[in-house]
């Protein structure tokens, strides 16, 4: 049997593509729980004046 050699294949290094990024794991949820806590406060409001304009 003959054996026949491949070609090379070669690709340029991209240190991008091989390092993906990572999250900082002593990171604060401070500001996370601040934001969820105005979502959820608007979500309040805006359900009380519905239902308060509902009425009329």
């Amino acid at each position: 049997m003959a054996t026949s050699e491949r070609p090379l294949v070669v690709y340029p290094n991209s240190t991008a593509a091989e390092q993906p990024l990572k999250a900082n794991p002593s990171g604060s949820f401070g500001p996370v729980i601040a934001v969820v806590a105005v979502i959820l406060a608007l979500t309040v409001a805006a359900c009380i004046i519905g239902h308060f304009c509902a009425r009329r």
